[in-house]
């Protein structure tokens, strides 16, 4: 009788991809379940030393993603054919793994600066270094047969397959054929096996994403800032508009009794709409390149909040009418120039050939300054005509693909 095989992992590939490789080239049958990141926390205390991939077998359960490969491989046939064999291409895959930890280090370093320093030195000397030596290590029985051990394809071939995969994904590092030739043709012939060429083609597209939900009124307003990103960032989340009759009921459980709110993996609540756009914007790639950067464009976002906050202040907030005309007119013939003024001046110092604020791409603080020029207009119809930096940022957000998507689609509102 054969057994009942349950897979958990994220709705990624990661850890688990090997797994299911194997599972696909013995044809072996199994439940492939896959968790949103926002469950995770809940399961954790359960999941055996508080990890996943968990390969289920018969109820029990199995933990570790090599060693889930492993047994997979042992159990169908894609192993060796004694336990002194099957140490070798546990040996093997062991230096493979080394090879994996050396990369899994650079993407977590945390300092933008030092994975960049890390970076160039695995792309430039510990890779070639550690490939050469599994180059030189398969080549013999490689020539021979065309696998990486003895006769036949086994879990090492594919998982030197997946490892070359992942080092082109995540660290634009291509096996070059030419300086290392049994790696690449093993790639290939992995890749153009039947039944992993199936799996390749038919499997789930995925990517690790957090789960993000966004809580705030049913208008733009201090959200939008959030939403775009969200948009030209292509992650996806929740978007939870609330009615006015809603709020008062809500607002006790909000912290600082303020939105938006920014639920992060159903465990983390984040406040304070430029403080969530700031985080959004460091953590997927639309920020400085480190720290001082960071705080460098924490400078801009701050002084354009100063003008959003006293807008907001004139606009809905002062009850008498003629001190709200007052301020208003001050605002458009004096506030509001100065600070068009002072941002067109950093544009045009900073050089970009795109009006960039700060730096040489996209950032965050772009698109808090794209929103302002929008702002400026439908409060004062204050044009940026006069400012060609602010003019040419304002063309060069609005015709991102997915930011003008966005736009055309978004729920409709007056602010």
């Amino acid at each position: 009788m054969s057994s009942t095989y349950k897979l958990t992992y994220f709705d990624i590939r990661g850890k688990a991809e090997p797994a299911r490789l194997v599972f696909a080239q013995a044809g072996v049958p199994y439940e492939d379940i896959r968790i949103r990141q926002d469950k995770w926390a809940e399961m954790k205390p359960k999941a055996p030393f508080g990890h996943i991939p968990i390969l289920s077998v018969d109820g029990v359960e199995v933990c570790g993603s090599v060693n889930i490969a492993r047994f997979i491989a042992e159990r169908h046939g894609l192993a060796g054919d004694n336990d002194l064999q099957n140490a070798e291409i546990g040996s093997l895959m062991d230096f493979v793994t080394d090879i994996g930890k050396n990369c899994e280090n650079v993407m977590k370093e945390t300092d933008k600066e030092k994975q960049k320093v890390a970076g160039a030195e695995l792309s430039e000397k510990t890779l070639p270094a550690m490939l050469k030596t599994l180059e030189e290590y398969i080549q013999p029985n490689f020539t021979k047969h065309g696998v990486v051990y003895e006769a036949k394809l086994t879990w090492a071939d594919i998982g030197i397959y997946l490892f070359i995969d992942n080092l082109a994904e995540y660290f634009e590092f291509k096996i070059s054929a030419d300086q290392f030739p049994c790696l690449s043709k093993l790639h290939t012939s992995v890749a153009e096996q039947p039944n992993i060429k199936k799996w390749l083609e038919t499997r789930p597209k995925s990517v690790f994403t957090m789960a993000y939900k966004l809580t705030y009124f049913d208008f733009r307003g201090k959200a939008e800032i959030i939403r775009l990103l969200f948009a030209q960032l292509g992650v996806p989340y929740e978007d939870v508009r609330i009615q006015r009759s809603e709020w008062p009921a809500m607002k006790p459980d909000m912290p600082f009794q303020q939105v938006p709110v920014l639920e992060v993996d159903g465990n983390m609540t984040l406040c304070g709409h430029v403080n969530i756009a700031r985080y959004i914007g460091e953590k997927h790639g639309m920020a400085g390149n480190n720290e001082l950067e960071n705080a460098q464009l924490a400078g801009y976002s701050d002084y354009i909040t100063d003008l959003n906050l006293n807008i907001i202040q004139t606009f809905f907030y002062e009850p008498d009418q003629v001190k709200k005309e007052e301020k208003s007119a001050k605002l458009k013939n004096e506030t509001v120039p100065n600070v068009l003024q002072t941002l067109e001046k950093h544009i045009q110092a900073n050089g970009s050939p795109k009006g960039y604020v700060f730096g040489s791409k996209l950032t965050w603080i772009d698109i808090l300054t794209y929103l302002l020029v929008e702002d400026v207009n439908n409060y004062f119809g204050i044009t940026v005509d006069a400012y060609p930096g602010l003019k040419k940022l304002h063309a060069e957000v609005a015709s991102q693909p997915r930011i003008k998507k966005w736009v055309e689609e978004r729920p409709k509102s007056d602010y």
